[in-house]
């Protein structure tokens, strides 16, 4: 026999209340938990619709979206040696872009090289992943500052995006990037 505070079911006093937990068949729903009476008729709880399988339908949908979101919250991996290609508006000037990154959590740091241009040629990389946004900041050593902002593609094989020269030689000059590990 059960008890319920060191005290048996059956001769529990009459006004002493007890939780009595009513499980549809199918799945739990929130209205399904109810204080009762002891001794009250116990039935099966319905959602608001009257049926049972609302819940059913509720449940399949959410792990559904849940299942699509999770690859959403795969961590970004940019360590490595990245190369490809930047270029300005109507490609009047191009190059090569070569990167070497170390990543510790959501950032990263390493060491770049550009061709084409003489405004910041080699130096240092420091940025930081959010999601699958790629931002970094390449310094020459010497006054010469990229700004990268880009997207991370979704098995981390290839970044594009837009640069900005904001110091140096060649401040204020635009493109694209783009490069693969």
């Amino acid at each position: 026999m059960r008890t319920f505070s060191g005290t048996p079911f059956a001769t529990a006093p009459a006004e002493q209340i007890v939780i009595v937990i009513d499980w549809p068949h199918r799945y739990p729903r929130d209205d399904s938990f109810r204080v009762r009476r002891q001794g009250e008729h116990m039935r099966r709880e319905q959602d608001p619709r009257g049926n049972e399988r609302g819940a059913a339908r509720r449940a399949a949908a959410s792990m559904a979206l849940l299942a699509l979101l999770l690859p959403a919250c795969a961590p970004v991996d940019v360590e490595g040696d990245w190369s490809g290609t930047w270029r300005t508006p109507l490609d009047a000037y191009s190059g090569t872009l070569s990167m070497s990154l170390t990543q510790d959590g959501d950032s990263f740091e390493g060491t770049f090289e550009l061709d084409g241009t003489a405004c910041v040629g080699e130096g240092s990389v420091t940025g930081t992943i959010d999601r699958r946004q790629f931002n970094a900041t390449l310094k020459n050593g010497i006054g010469g500052e990229i700004v990268l902002d880009g997207d991370v593609n979704a098995d981390s094989t290839k970044i594009s995006g837009d640069f900005e020269v904001t110091g140096g030689f060649c401040e204020d000059a635009k493109g694209s990037f783009e490069v693969e590990s």
